[in-house]
């Protein structure tokens, strides 16, 4: 029986001094049926050479760019595996990331529909996260599961990432799942090392307070029904005193 073929899509903008240890960590897996899909979403450094540098071992396109979660989509449209796994174009994979997230996935029921694992943080902080199993309640309230996680290829295609969202991309993207009943289960290993930049701050740091409420504005009301009426009419009062300037703070 033929294994099944694993898409890593990777998204990149203007990161060519990181890509090559994304490209490598999935070239290099111990799980031998992959391909590797890298998406430039509209670099301008140079990314297009270091891809060169790969030939035919991997795939790569350029697009105009959009955003991490409309790299994502096209990524998607692109891979002919049965299953996805997403990397960030600054991060890296374990060799042993695809074999052992496939093999938990293959073992689980239907309505699991995607692996992640715990984080290797690196660079400006040292630390392995400790998040926890499975548990949809535990999602609505923040996110516990990064942008690396290996999906069933369907379900990638059937549900995809809000273009409209620069931030709380991956928190929206798991709350869609849940409402149509796809839950995650845990690889309980750091598979994933995860750069922290500079200073150590995260995207949410360096993103302006604004642009944070609309992101999260956005969340609360689209999955309202996960949330229930009465949440989310406190929620809606919360953030109309926000914008009037009478309470502040990014959540209630």
């Amino acid at each position: 029986m033929s294994k099944p073929l694993v898409s890593i899509i990777i998204p990149t903008h203007n990161y060519a001094q990181y890509l090559p240890d994304a490209i490598d960590s999935a070239l290099d897996q111990t799980y031998k049926n992959i391909e590797v899909i890298v998406v430039d979403d509209g670099s301008t450094d140079d990314t297009a050479a270091v891809v060169r540098r790969y030939k035919k071992r991997l795939r790569y396109y350029y697009k105009t760019n959009g955003g991490v979660s409309s790299a994502r989509n096209a990524g998607i449209a692109h891979a002919k595996g049965e299953y996805v796994a997403f990397l960030d174009a600054d991060d890296i994979l374990d060799t042993e990331y695809v074999r052992k997230t496939l093999d938990l996935l293959l073992r689980q029921p239907r309505q699991v529909g995607y692996i992640y694992t715990q984080l290797q943080k690196f660079e400006a902080m040292s630390e392995v996260t400790q998040y926890p199993g499975y548990k949809g309640s535990y999602l609505t309230v923040s996110n516990y599961i990064s942008a690396s996680c290996l999906i069933r290829a369907d379900i990638a295609r059937k549900y995809q990432y809000d273009t409209r969202l620069v931030l709380y991309e991956d928190w929206d993207y798991y709350l869609t799942l849940l409402e149509q009943g796809i839950t995650g289960a845990l690889v309980n290993e750091p598979l994933v090392y995860y750069r922290k930049h500079g200073n150590g701050k995260s995207a949410l740091d360096t993103v302006d307070a604004k642009t944070r409420l609309r992101s999260y504005h956005i969340i609360r009301t689209k999955h309202r029904k996960l949330y229930g009426m009465t949440q989310t009419a406190l929620y809606l009062a919360w953030y109309l005193a926000r914008r009037c300037g009478i309470v502040s703070g990014i959540k209630p």
